[in-house]
């Protein structure tokens, strides 16, 4: 008897809040090339956070570019934290393979 009506009052404000429901108007949209993803990246970034970007791509490129794990002197931890940053882009040596994709 008491769940029934707790029930009772929990299913009417569950369908008038359905069938209030929240229906968003609908947008038109519109395919975006990346020339407009650029545009609208630079009208909202300062030229501090614009060199700060640019700043963190060299860095990341350098890291990429220049540190080459290893297999046999990286720890897994390592290893897993370049895949994290760098995906299938990273490679690491390897004493019986050479140079082989990270992931």
């Amino acid at each position: 008897m008491k769940s029934s009506r707790v029930k009772a009052p929990l299913l009417v404000v569950c369908g008038l809040s359905f069938l209030a429901g929240c229906v968003p108007t609908p947008v038109a949209m519109t395919p975006r090339t990346a020339e407009d993803l650029h545009s609208a990246e630079t009208d909202f970034v300062s030229d501090a956070e614009s060199e700060l970007r640019q700043r963190m791509i060299n860095v990341l490129q350098l890291g990429l570019e220049q540190r080459q794990l290893s297999s046999t002197e990286n720890a897994a931890w390592q290893i897993m934290h370049g895949v994290a940053c760098y995906g299938m882009q990273l490679s690491i040596s390897t004493p019986d393979r050479g140079d082989v994709g990270a992931v």
